[in-house]
């Protein structure tokens, strides 16, 4: 009886000490977020900022196409490029949690792929590994939407002795999870993390939702100006088309640890191995983390040319951001949107090197 009469006390408790943290973060305004537009050449922007796990701000920005003059709003839709990635590390951290697979098991026991020919290296690619880019192999080899560029995935050096980002292990990783359980990333995303993300779709537009449109780095049509890309089969290293407020929602989850358990979830974000010798940027499963002494930021960056988003978080209070931009200058704006809520990004920003609003290419 005591419980349910201080019940929704503490409801209302939480629910203002969430507001109060919310407005103790200086959140760019309106005027600030267009001239850092303007400064990095960027027509269209949706954001969403997170406090305590908590999507408390989504804001849309200029227009999704410059020619057409159509507002970005909450049914534009924007390439995820490998934001995608998060999401197929998320699965196989729930599959390994649920004992349906093994990180640290060499792919070779069980699976082989048709792609990898290489036979002193394959046998030490696990998982573990593949999530946290350190697997030897390249980032493509061949267009992940065209089988006929397909060639062989060659190791540049042996699994597990340095950092090597690779879109190629995430595929790899996909397809071995669905020979491994029969269950595909489409299949997961439509079982588990739709519900949350409902706006979002893999290899197609999702319904009423408007495409965003692809500029250069002078936020013009340029040769290299596009509509979305879209996949003919889900790719979890970097097909998902939505939505900020979408995003945001799985950033709660993966922060929270929802639908994994505890252990699963530390294991999930503990850092691996740093990106390079003595940098302050490491690779935990799926995601970047500067560890910040002992105050974790997470962070995932995604580059499909005209189309750039980032995300990050800080894994002992659940701020976070993500944003989508349709101009090739999108992350430029890394520093302005997402260091007032998780703090200093100098080193990721500085690893990345795309520079800053104003910044000439």
């Amino acid at each position: 009886m005591l419980f349910a009469r201080i019940l929704p006390i503490l409801t209302t408790f939480f629910s203002l000490l969430i507001a109060a943290q919310a407005s103790a973060v200086e959140l760019p305004d309106d005027a600030e977020v267009e001239e850092f537009m303007r400064q990095a050449h960027v027509p269209g922007l949706a954001i969403a900022w997170l406090t305590g796990g908590e999507v408390v701000d989504v804001r849309y920005y200029g227009v999704s196409d410059i020619d057409l003059g159509e507002p970005v709003t909450d049914n534009t839709v924007f390439e995820a490029a490998s934001l995608t990635k998060p999401m197929l590390a998320y699965m196989a951290v729930s599959l390994n949690d649920e004992g349906r697979i093994n990180l640290d098991r060499p792919l070779a026991e069980t699976w082989q792929s048709p792609r990898v020919t290489d036979t002193e290296y394959y046998p030490m690619l696990t998982p573990r590994l593949i999530l946290s880019h350190r697997t030897g192999m390249p980032n493509w080899a061949g267009d992940p939407r065209d089988p006929e560029t397909w060639e062989a995935i060659p190791f540049k050096w042996p699994p597990g002795e340095a950092f090597g980002y690779s879109g190629e292990a995430y595929m790899l990783l996909q397809a071995y999870m669905a020979a491994e359980t029969g269950e595909t990333f489409g299949g997961f995303f439509d079982c588990v993390l739709a519900g949350d993300m409902y706006g979002t779709a893999l290899d197609h537009v999702p319904d009423g939702a408007v495409p965003a449109y692809g500029h250069d780095g002078k936020g013009q049509k340029g040769f290299r100006s596009r509509t979305l890309d879209v996949a003919s089969a889900p790719g979890g290293a970097y097909s998902a088309l939505t939505s900020a407020a979408d995003y945001a929602r799985f950033v709660s989850r993966v922060c929270r640890g929802e639908g994994l358990g505890p252990e699963a979830h530390r294991a999930m974000l503990k850092p691996q191995g740093p990106v390079e010798e003595k940098s302050s940027v490491y690779w935990a499963l799926g995601w970047g983390v500067v560890p910040d002494g002992g105050k974790p930021i997470y962070f995932h960056w995604g580059d499909n040319d005209v189309f750039k988003a980032f995300v990050a978080f800080r894994g002992d209070s659940c701020d976070g951001v993500v944003y989508f931009a349709n101009a090739q200058g999108g992350l430029k704006l890394i520093g302005p949107l997402a260091g007032p809520v998780v703090g200093d990004l100098s080193p990721v920003i500085d690893w990345l090197g795309y520079g800053a609003p104003g910044d000439v290419d």
